[in-house]
Formats: structure tokens, sequence, C-alpha cells
């Protein structure tokens, strides 16, 4: 009887151990490929940011008349369409809407007609300290001359 008892009294702290899994090594590769996918969306997804706005921003200002901002436009152009098309098919692979891309090209738009209206209101600022300095320097040169003359 001793015999029977050791073995159920082992078996009752066999159940009370919990249990382990042990992963196949494919599953534990294939969470990692999973995680370093995330990763690179991350990445591209803030180099797509970066360049739909400038996008956006030249546009703009071409839109504005600065014509050198054309060049500009065809390579912020091209570097955001490679990487939306990179970026849908990744974001698909991991079960992700591309609509964020849209989003992101909005936002960014948006930001930078903020960023305009920003730099217009400083350059305005800028033009009135301008016009002030220009006051201070006509009446130092008065001042100059004056001196000369005295």
């Amino acid at each position: 009887m001793g015999f029977l008892s050791i073995l159920k009294r082992n078996r009752q702290e066999y159940a009370q151990i919990p249990e382990m899994q042990v992963q196949p090594d494919f599953e534990m590769k294939y969470k990692r490929l999973v995680e370093d996918i995330s990763f690179l969306v991350e990445d591209l997804k803030e180099e797509f940011e970066k360049h739909a706005y400038y996008l956006a921003l030249n546009r703009l200002l071409h839109a504005g008349g600065v014509e050198s901002a054309e060049i500009l436009i065809d390579y912020h152009m091209g570097r955001v369409l490679e990487l939306e098309y990179i970026l849908k098919r990744l974001l698909r692979m991991l079960g992700q809407s591309p609509q964020t891309l849209e989003d992101i090209v909005k936002k960014q738009r948006e930001k930078a007609l903020e960023d305009i209206q920003t730099s217009e209101n400083i350059l305005e600022l800028l033009k009135y300290v301008d016009e002030e300095v220009e006051k201070i320097r006509g009446k130092i040169k008065r001042v100059r001359e004056n001196s000369q003359l005295g």
C-alpha cells in the first residue's frame, strides 16, 4: 500500500505544477518575424510622414509661385509613392488597414499649411523688424554726418 500512496502523492504534486508549453521553433521565429516587420513598418511610416510633409509643403510653395519647388515635388512624390506601395503590403501582412497612410498624408498637408501660415507671420514680423533697423541705421548715419560736419 505504501507504493500506491507514493504514486498517488506524486500524481497530485504533478497536477499542482503549472503546465509549461514548449513552443516549436517555427512559432518563435514567426513571432520574431512579425515583431521585426512591425518595427520596419514604424520606421517606414516615419519616413513616409517626412516625405508627405515635404511634398505638401513644396506643392503649396509651387502654388504660391516658387518655381524651384517643382523639382522637389517630383522627388518627394516618387518617395511617397514608393513607400506607400511597400507600406500597404506590409500593413496587409500584419492585418492592419492601409487607410492610416491616407490619414498621414492629410495630417502632414495640414501641418505644412500651418507652418507656411506661421512662417508668413514670422516674415511679417521680420519685415517690421527690418524697417525698424533701417530707421535706426538712418538715424545713426545722420548723427555721423552731423558730427563730421560740425
